[in-house]
């Protein structure tokens, strides 16, 4: 037997997921008004508007529901060109949208609505000038020749209206938002609890609305069900009324094969002799909807045809028998092999589910830039390229808000205002330009401007007010752009309401290491700068190399590897300040001996030290270790949950024995081997300092 509860509370999952493809639909083609407002783009932002009433009202969210409604009648007024779209008119309408955004994230966690942000959303919607449109519900004057008693509704939806995806009871909660409604529920179809469908639907309703509600917002209530229910309008007076429009009495029609189909939960009755329709009294708290993912049928047959593969291959290794004989060694080797192509196919084929374009984190940034420009007073064009590039769904999800980080960051620090950039020679507005794709089997994001460029002595000298650095101390300019990153740390002369207080790009770096990314900077004075984010296409599973430090096993991600070659004595250099650089080929590496950094005792095996090179964002470098083994896909195994964040590991994985082996962090040793030659160098010149006072 289906539990109602439980299937309602599935159903206000799936709305809630698809309401907020609805909202970032609505919010950028809300801002495309600004650019032009052609019919298409009205088109689309009334459709979204209309999929989030509909949707809504049928899982019981009344009150976004009803801002919806309020929301509609000004975008009808807009698709009908009785209303300009004006810049003022768009920034209005986005406040509608950040209030459905919050009443929406409310019910996602169960708790309350925050009343204000829909007060105001509301008020923005009542400064809006509908001359000649018509009026929302709460501020609507009696019609002309509209009748005093209003009108009365026989609804009878078809037994098998939920097949259709839709709610029956979601037109009555629609007319219920805008004045009174009387229901009765007619009940003479249901059959006996024995022959009771719980997928079918057996009653049909009267209804009686008061002189508020037109026969305009008649036909709009059951335009969602017109096609799948019978329904007759008549006024009170008992004339019929004319019908025009989704109102009009209908066959009901079962979905045609191949239609989406969907369940809900049946309305509830009060107890016998009550023929009204009836709410619950208490509203269950739903839990936090579960994360999915859309997933391309084509994509699902692929994987079930790989667990056909799977299921072939493991009745071919029940055919061995237990007794050994050498052609039966030889098919059970051949056996094992093609279970390791199956096994190695289907994971490629889970993976590739679970990549989504990454234009999804990019929804954001239009409405990010438009509310920076607004607030400071600049003008700049976002340009998006490449976001049809896929990646993991995790790695997705931790994504939008280091890029809004970013592309605020670029308008408030970057971008000159625009009598300054006219001054310099360039157009009034800048350009921020976000450009997606894969490289070396990970992907790249680029945000790039064409503002002023970053000051690296201004950093440095920041540095020093801050003690960060010392007085004689210098850096190299990609090691100055790396303090921008550091948590506090700011170059803004005066706080603003977008960065000043030294926070955003450290919460970007901490952000992208949790997901195995980096984030670099280049920048050139006067013509703009561009960071550059570098991420792994998945998280969960890494091909790696194993190798041997002192006695214990490491995990080195075989895409941050150059080369390995043996050490030679005659290329290896050793600094004053301690530190080690080895020439290979006209190049000086520094040497990061992992037995130091790591605290492990060396091995009691004479060896040749062996050298990795390894080249990430943060630079090249050479590892020194004692033994290369075998390359294999590894589990990424997250250790900030249990233990904490650890400088230098990424994580852990289980090898085939059973044991754990820590994964390196390519970018976290190289930064713990320039902080050692750092400490190294300023202690020469402590020392340096003092023999020259002697």
């Amino acid at each position: 037997m289906i539990d109602p509860k439980a299937l309602r509370e599935r159903l206000v999952g799936t709305f809630l997921e698809e309401a907020e493809e609805h909202l970032g639909v609505l919010e950028d083609e809300l801002l495309r008004l600004d650019e032009r407002s052609d019919d298409e783009t009205l088109n689309r932002v009334f459709r979204a508007a209309h999929s989030l009433k509909g949707g809504s009202a049928s899982v019981g969210i009344e009150e976004m529901a009803a801002l919806t409604h309020r929301l509609e009648t000004v975008l009808d007024a807009l698709r009908s060109h009785r209303l300009t779209a004006s810049r003022s008119l768009t920034t209005a309408l986005l406040q509608v949208v950040d209030a459905l955004r919050a009443l929406r994230e409310a019910r996602a966690r169960s708790v309350p609505s925050d009343p204000q942000v829909v007060v105001r959303a509301q008020a923005a919607l009542t400064k809006i000038d509908l001359s000649g449109a018509p009026e929302t519900p709460d501020q609507r004057s009696p019609v002309h020749g509209q009748p005093k008693g209003g009108y009365r509704i026989t609804y009878a939806p078809n037994e098998q209206i939920y097949f259709s995806g839709n709610e029956p009871s979601a037109p009555i909660h629609e007319l219920r938002a805008l004045g009174p409604v009387v229901v009765r529920t007619i009940a003479d179809q249901l059959p006996s609890l024995s022959e009771l469908d719980p997928e079918r639907f057996y009653l049909s309703f009267e209804l009686s609305v008061g002189p508020a509600v037109s026969q305009a917002d008649i036909d709009q209530a059951f335009d969602w069900v017109s096609a799948v229910a019978t329904i007759k309008v008549e006024r009170e007076a008992g004339a019929p009324d004319a019908q025009s429009g989704p109102a009009a009495a209908k066959a009901a029609a079962a979905p045609s094969p191949g239609e989406p189909v969907a369940a809900s939960s049946p309305l509830l009755l009060n107890a016998p002799g009550q023929p009204v329709l009836a709410e619950p009294v208490e509203r269950p708290k739903p839990s936090q909807p579960a994360s999915s993912i859309r997933v391309a049928t084509e994509k699902l047959d692929a994987l079930i045809d790989m667990v056909g593969e799977l299921v072939i291959t493991q009745s071919m290794l029940g055919t061995l028998e237990d007794t050994p004989s050498p052609k039966r060694v030889a098919m059970l080797r051949e056996t094992l092999e093609l279970l390791e192509r199956n096994t190695r196919a289907l994971q490629e084929r889970v993976m590739q589910i679970r990549m989504l374009p990454v234009g999804v984190a990019f929804q954001g940034l239009a409405r990010a830039t438009r509310d920076a420009c607004d607030r400071l007073g600049k003008q700049a064009e976002l340009e998006i390229s490449g976001e049809q590039t896929e990646v993991d769904k995790t790695i997705l999800e931790r994504l939008s808000d280091p890029l809004v980080h970013i592309v605020r960051n670029a308008i408030d620090h970057g971008l000159e205002m625009p009598a300054d950039r006219l001054a310099r020679g360039k157009p009034p507005h800048g350009t921020i330009r976000v450009r997606a794709h894969h490289q070396a089997g990970r992907i790249v994001i680029e945000v790039s401007d064409d503002g002023s460029g970053i000051d690296a002595s201004k950093i440095q000298a920041r540095a020093r007010q801050q003690g960060l650095l010392g007085a004689t101390e210098a850096l190299a300019e990609r090691e100055a752009f790396e303090l921008l990153f550091r948590p506090g740390f700011s170059t803004a002369s005066k706080v603003t309401e977008i960065s000043g207080r030294g926070v955003g790009l450290d919460v970007v770096q901490k952000n992208l290491r949790s997901i195995g990314g980096t984030v670099t900077i280049r920048s050139r004075l006067g013509a703009g700068t561009t960071f550059t984010l570098r991420l792994p296409l998945t998280v969960s599973i890494l091909d790696a190399q194993l190798l041997r430090v002192g006695d214990e096993i490491y995990i080195l991600p075989l895409v941050t590897i150059n080369e390995s070659l043996l050490l030679e004595a005659t290329r290896l250099h050793k600094l004053p300040d301690g530190s080690e650089k080895y020439s290979l080929r006209g190049e000086n590496l520094t040497v990061i001996r992992l037995s130091t950094v790591l605290s492990v005792p060396e091995s009691t095996e004479v060896r040749r030290p062996l050298l990795v090179v390894i080249e990430t964002d943060a630079g090249k470098a050479a590892l020194a270790i004692d033994d290369l083994l075998g390359q294999q896909q590894v589990v990424l195994k997250s250790l900030d949950s249990n233990y904490g964040r650890v400088e230098g590991i990424a994580g852990g994985a289980i090898l085939p024995d059973g044991s754990v082996a820590l994964i390196l962090d390519p970018i976290g040793l190289i930064s713990l081997g320039r902080r050692a030659a750092l400490r190294g160098m300023s202690k020469g010149l402590r020392l340096g300092e003092g023999a020259m006072r002697a």
